[in-house]
């Protein structure tokens, strides 16, 4: 990687710009940045700078993992483009059934871990439960594809298969 620094100064002062409510920076680097867009809906973001790169994860309104990140830049636009996603979505009727499916999902996940780690399971009922993963995972994958496109949001984002729209 070329001896770039990255400093998150810069990222915070434009993120003050895009409107965060609150930019919190610890000794260690982590930067916590809060949006709020109603006052029951928050957004909070944390970022670490290293000599790597930024590693970027979405908090609230649930944990997920936003990548890693080269320059201040592609961070600022991976946070605006997704708080303007979360701006609109919000004021859905299906916005708090999201949130429980989303819940439900990160449920799933620890629980399928803890199953795993803490006990001695079948091959067979380890393959049942991959199967009804793979269920739900075509359920969804054909409701994104029947659904009508936010031709507002279409800016590259990935989509449920994990690839780059064109």
């Amino acid at each position: 990687m070329k001896d770039v620094e990255f400093t998150s100064d810069m990222i915070n002062i434009m993120l003050q710009q895009l409107g965060a409510s609150k930019i919190k920076t610890t000794m260690s680097q982590t930067n916590s940045v809060l949006f709020v867009i109603k006052n029951d809906v928050r957004i909070r973001y944390e970022y670490g700078v290293s000599e790597n790169g930024i590693y970027l994860q979405r908090v609230e309104p649930y944990p997920m993992l936003l990548g890693e990140w080269k320059d201040e830049h592609a961070v600022i636009s991976m946070i605006s483009a997704d708080v303007n996603r979360f701006r609109h979505a919000c004021s859905s009727s299906n916005y708090e059934t999201f949130l429980e499916n989303i819940q439900n999902a990160n449920d799933l996940r620890k629980f399928i871990e803890n199953l795993f780690l803490l006990r001695n399971v079948d091959a067979a009922d380890m393959r049942k439960i991959a199967d009804a993963i793979e269920q739900i995972k075509k359920v969804v994958f054909n409701t994104f594809k029947d659904s009508r496109d936010l031709k507002i949001f279409n800016d590259g984002a990935k989509n449920v298969k994990g690839e780059k729209e064109e």
